[in-house]
């Protein structure tokens, strides 16, 4: 955990960012939902959009699994949460789908550039 919020504050220290785009040269479905995550947390949902789609919504769900854990006074899980995991998981692969085919395919940047 330590090795990843110093990798977060200085990018070019030694490791992975991500395994499988490091080793296919393809950005993985979450590949810059975490940096998007992060962003809209900070409010900054403009970028967080340009970074992926699904931030915004994943960092709201974050925040009230959080709320809902915090109201239970234990780590809150339901057929609701699984419903919501599963949607937004599958949602992520069409949405990585979609990347790849525009950047790969037709040749339009559709991941960031960092």
């Amino acid at each position: 955990m330590v090795y990843l919020s110093l990798k977060g504050r200085w990018s070019w220290l030694p490791g992975w960012t991500c395994p499988i785009r490091h080793l296919s040269g393809v950005p993985c479905p979450g590949c810059y939902l975490t940096r998007s995550v992060s962003l809209s947390l900070s409010g900054q949902l403009g970028d967080a959009l340009e970074f992926h789609v699904l931030g915004p919504p994943a960092a709201i769900g974050l925040i009230a699994w959080a709320a809902a854990s915090l109201r239970h006074r234990r780590l809150y899980w339901s057929r609701r949460c699984q419903r919501m995991l599963i949607m937004l998981s599958g949602l992520g692969l069409v949405i990585w789908i979609i990347r790849i085919l525009l950047q790969y395919g037709v040749g339009i940047q559709a991941f960031p550039t960092v």
